[in-house]
């Protein structure tokens, strides 16, 4: 009889559990929905949308076999936003400037007055090859730092990378909200999952974020994988400076800790929060966990 009513609480304490999962996954839905209609005008989603666009345009110039037809419907898109963005402030924007050269393209490939140039690279040496891969396999999830802080310019050449990882359809959606202040940093480890077994002193935590004003209903997933690639590029490039991070897990949050991060961050309502990063120059480096047998996390089909 014990064991029945144990397995009952049990189910209960799931079926709440899950039930709080669901509510809190379709308000986000209904605020995706809400913001996609309230920002629609607005000059940042705007040129989410020309990226979007533009990039769908710059992939069927680059196809060997190329239609005179192909991406004009988006190319028509791509000229109306142009337009209306060149009366606005933000005429002289990257993504604009970009999206001008990219749409005069299509128009004289039509003519066939254009020969596109892709940009060079320098294979790696095989002792250069060597070198990027060592790199990335001693990259490390460090949790005891030294107290030194990381300078503002170091963190703004790591964010720079990170803003270079691919991501969907050229949305650029990511944003990093970083806190160096202690406080802050202490209020947000308390409510972060993951965050156990650190040291006293951690001194710079990272909050990475997804803009789900760029993305419609059919692509909430791509927001997750556009910030877990940005975070990796992050990570990598702050290893180049001898300072590594942890991931801290935020999936399985509950609204309560939502609601606290946000204000302690003082993050953006349209911004969604994907993981949190706790980063610093490293004072104990652990040994690398072992790796499952490599035969046994790919398959080759095709093979000669």
């Amino acid at each position: 009889m014990k064991k029945i009513v144990r397995i009952i609480k049990r189910l209960m304490s799931f079926v709440i559990l899950l039930c709080k999962h669901l509510f809190f996954e379709g308000c986000q839905y209904v605020q995706m929905f809400v913001y996609e209609y309230k920002y629609s005008k607005s000059p940042e989603v705007r040129l989410s949308k020309l990226r979007v666009l533009s990039h769908a345009v710059d992939k069927g110039l680059c196809v060997s076999a190329r239609q005179d037809d192909r991406g004009y419907g988006k190319h028509v898109q791509c000229k109306k936003i142009i337009e209306e963005l060149s009366k606005t402030e933000v005429l002289n924007d990257p993504t604009l400037v970009w999206a001008r050269e990219k749409n005069k393209e299509y128009e004289r490939a039509k003519t066939g007055n254009i020969r596109l140039k892709g940009e060079s690279f320098k294979v790696p040496t095989d002792e250069e090859r060597q070198k990027i891969l060592r790199f990335i396999r001693t990259r490390r999830s460090v949790r005891s730092f030294k107290p030194e802080g990381i300078e503002p310019d170091i963190l703004s050449d790591i964010v720079d990378t990170a803003r270079w990882a691919p991501n969907s359809c050229c949305r650029q959606s990511v944003f990093f909200n970083i806190s160096k202040n202690q406080e802050e940093i202490t209020q947000s480890m308390k409510i972060t999952l993951g965050a156990t077994c650190f040291g006293e002193m951690i001194p710079c935590f990272i909050c990475v974020c997804g803009d789900v004003r760029f993305y419609p209903l059919v692509d909430k997933g791509l927001l997750y994988i556009d910030g877990a690639l940005a975070a990796e590029n992050l990570l990598l490039a702050a290893h180049a400076y001898g300072i590594e991070g942890t991931i801290l897990n935020w999936r399985p949050h509950m609204p309560s800790q939502e609601k606290a991060l946000r204000k302690i961050l003082q993050i953006s309502p349209y911004h969604t929060i994907i993981i949190n990063i706790a980063l610093g120059y490293p004072d104990f480096i652990p040994p690398a966990p072992a790796r499952k047998d490599l035969g046994s996390v790919w398959k080759l089909t095709g093979a000669d």
